[in-house]
């Protein structure tokens, strides 16, 4: 399934050292050819791959906007975590958590979506339909719930092409350039029209910072069997 959003962060215990530390941190990285810093952060910028890395005292997080390429946000993930290992004396992590949006175009139409999403995921007796609500017009499934010591946040359902800048909120300035900073949604989403989408954010509290690639491999895998999970029940395919 291809997703439009990347979201990889980690917050720890803020530390003073980080801003002596700042500009030699950001210099590690390799790939952005922009960047500006408030002295307080610094935000790195590939405007050609719709992506930034934020750094700050107490958190840092790779972003990305956009049709993503799996293969290159990974490598550039696995980066981020090895270049704050390196250079910051992190032993732990307070939260760490990777977020995908993914759109699952269909060529049925959105109020036929609507019903195949609602007759999958929710109740639809009798019941419900003479007390409740006869016919949806639109739904939207959201769950939390946890996995061994990770939390899943989970929203998923049908979604219009015109409605997708409110469910993705690309981050214009930092992923942007100027000449496409200003563009209507349907431009940067163009040739999408009508999908479910699915919202997925795999996160865990107290994190070591040695295993921190463990838990993003664990939620790369995640993410990949569970949205497989999805497709295949919602829309009946096989694996």
């Amino acid at each position: 399934m291809n997703y439009y959003k990347t979201i990889f962060r980690g917050d720890y215990k803020p530390m003073l050292s980080f801003y002596d530390k700042l500009c030699s941190v950001a210099q590690a990285f390799r790939g952005y050819p922009d960047w500006w810093t408030d002295r307080l952060s610094v935000t790195l910028q590939n405007f050609e791959l719709h992506c930034s890395v934020q750094l700050a005292h107490s958190w840092y997080v790779y972003a990305q906007d956009a049709k993503g390429d799996s293969d290159e946000d990974d490598r550039r993930i696995r980066e981020v975590i090895e270049v704050v290992a390196s250079s910051l004396p992190l032993t732990e992590y307070k939260r760490v958590g990777f977020r995908r949006i993914y759109f699952y175009p269909v060529s049925m139409e959105f109020e036929n979506l609507v019903l195949v999403v609602a007759d999958k995921l929710f109740v639809q007796n009798e019941q419900v339909k003479a007390g409740i609500c006869p016919r949806p017009e639109d739904v939207a499934y959201a769950v939390d719930f946890g996995v061994d010591s990770a939390k899943i946040k989970l929203r998923a359902g049908p979604v219009r092409g015109e409605e997708l800048e409110r469910h993705l909120q690309p981050d214009r300035n930092n992923n942007f350039p100027v000449k496409e900073r200003f563009l209507p949604a349907n431009e940067i989403y163009s040739g999408l029209e009508v999908g479910l989408l699915v919202d997925l954010d795999y996160g865990q509290e107290t994190v070591k910072a040695n295993e921190t690639l463990d838990f993003y491999n664990a939620a790369v895998a995640f993410h990949e069997k569970l949205t497989k999970n999805i497709v295949s029940y919602i829309f009946g395919l096989g694996n």
